[in-house]
C-alpha cells in the first residue's frame, strides 16, 4: 500500500514567504520551513511565522485543518472509507485521530543553503508506522470479523432493498466500517513506530513577484514521507 503523491497538498498548504527589506536570508528561509511543517503536521503557529507569510490565527487554523482533510483522502483510499456516506461525527472523528497522529511527526529541518535561484533545505525525516502497522497486522482479522456482522445480507436481499432502504443500509454499513477502523487506530496507538530516518532537499524560490514558496513536488515528497502507508 503506497501513500499517493499528488500536488493537492502543495498547492493548498504551502504559502508564499515575502523578502523583506534587505531580502531574504538563510535564516529566514529555514525559519519558513520549518513554520510550514510545524503548522502542517502539529499545528503549531509561531508568531513569526505567521507573520513572514501574511496570514492570522484563523488562516492558519484552517490551513491545519486543511492538511487533515487532505490526509484524510489518503487513509480513505488506503481502508476503503466512503466519505460519501459517513456521518459528520465520524468524519471529525477521523480528522480528530489524524490530529493525534500527525503529533508523532518527527523531522529535523537543517539550515538552509544559498543557490543561484533561491535556497536550497534538507530535511531529515523518520517515518511514523502507526498506518502501515494497523493495514499489515490488522486488517485482515478486522475484514473477516466485520463481515460475519452482515452475512444476513445476501445479495438476494440487498437487491429487494427499496432506494431509501438501500441508502440507510450502506450509511449504517459505511459508518460502522469506518468507526471499526478508527478504534483499531486507538486501540493499537502504543504500537506505531519510525522508520529509518530520509532525507530530502527542498527548493525555496521566487516566482516572477518576488514570492518565495516550495514547488507542489517537493512538498508533494516530502509528504509522503511524514506517515509510512507501508513498511
Amino acid at each position: 500500500m503506497k501513500k499517493l503523491i499528488t500536488t493537492l497538498t502543495a498547492g493548498l498548504l504551502a504559502l508564499t514567504l515575502t523578502a523583506c527589506g534587505g531580502g531574504l536570508t538563510t535564516f529566514d528561509a529555514t525559519a519558513y520551513i520549518q513554520g510550514l511543517m510545524d503548522e502542517t503536521y502539529l499545528g503549531k503557529f509561531s508568531e513569526e511565522y505567521m507573520k513572514s507569510v501574511n496570514i492570522d490565527l484563523e488562516e492558519a487554523e484552517k490551513t491545519y485543518r486543511n492538511s487533515l482533510e487532505v490526509e484524510f483522502q489518503y487513509l480513505a483510499n488506503a481502508f476503503e472509507l466512503d466519505q460519501e456516506y459517513l456521518s459528520e461525527e465520524v468524519y471529525e472523528d477521523a480528522l480528530d485521530l489524524l490530529a493525534d497522529i500527525y503529533q508523532n511527526a518527527r523531522y529535523e529541518v537543517k539550515p538552509a543553503t544559498k543557490t543561484e535561484k533561491g535556497f536550497a533545505v534538507e530535511v531529515v525525516v523518520q517515518p511514523y508506522d502507526i498506518v502501515a502497522v494497523i493495514y499489515e497486522e490488522y486488517m485482515e482479522d478486522y475484514g473477516k470479523t466485520f463481515n460475519e456482522k452482515y452475512t444476513d445480507y445476501t445479495a438476494e436481499k440487498i437487491q429487494a432493498m427499496s432506494d431509501t432502504q438501500y441508502e440507510d443500509f450502506l450509511t449504517e454499513y459505511e459508518n460502522d466500517w469506518a468507526s471499526g477502523i478508527l478504534q483499531l487506530f486507538r486501540d493499537h496507538a502504543a504500537e506505531g513506530g519510525y522508520l529509518d530516518a530520509e532525507s530530502i532537499i527542498i527548493q525555496l524560490a521566487p516566482d516572477t513577484d518576488g514570492l518565495y514558496t516550495i514547488s507542489d513536488n517537493d512538498f508533494s515528497n516530502l509528504d509522503a514521507l511524514i506517515l509510512a502507508y507501508q513498511r
